[in-house]
């Protein structure tokens, strides 16, 4: 007599691979990942030799591949698929590394922008001595100058993030209330 598989539900199979049984019911619901049997009941029960696909669907999740991207590669996954699904991963990764590092240098700039800005006082002059820096001086604009001529020609001459983090200034909230200081 052959013995009949363990049958799991869902609460059981979630917590045996750390989940939420809320994802199951997700993966089930868009046809990823299905229990073996639903009952008259209407429950799910999954079966222990079911681990390996979810952990196997759980380890492209975590490689950062989309729903979609798992559903083709389960359809016929081979080691040429996966290398050519990886060196894009890789290649995305790459892209977001040097992204991140890019919006990490802006916020450290903009903080020590701030920093030093909160340590000046009104009127205060200094000579200080600073990293040799190379800035981009732009030809006069042409025509009638607004917000949006400049914003336009910054563009063009411009990497957009550049003018990020070198356009703008701080200035004393007393200044433009006091009328003393006003420009003429």
């Amino acid at each position: 007599m052959k013995d009949l598989p363990v049958r799991i539900t869902t609460s059981q199979f979630a917590a045996i691979h750390k989940l939420n049984k809320r994802t199951l019911h997700y993966y089930d619901e868009i046809g990823l990942f299905s229990p073996k049997v639903k009952g008259e009941n209407g429950y799910r029960y999954y079966e222990l030799s079911q681990s390996v696909e979810l952990e196997n669907i759980l380890m492209l999740k975590e490689l950062n591949m989309s729903i979609e991207e798992i559903r083709n590669y389960l359809k016929a996954p081979s080691s040429q698929v996966f290398a050519a699904l990886a060196d894009t991963k890789l290649e995305q990764l790459e892209c977001e590394i040097k992204r991140l590092q890019h919006t990490k240098k802006i916020l450290s700039r903009k903080r020590q922008q701030l920093l030093l800005c909160s340590t000046i006082k009104d009127s205060q002059i200094s000579i200080v001595e600073a990293p040799r820096e190379y800035l981009l001086i732009s030809g006069p604009l042409c025509g009638e100058w607004n917000v949006e001529t400049l914003m336009k020609h910054l563009g063009q001459a411009w990497d957009m993030t550049q003018y990020k983090v070198g356009c703008g200034s701080y200035i004393s909230l007393k200044k433009p209330a006091n009328k003393k200081s006003r420009l003429n």
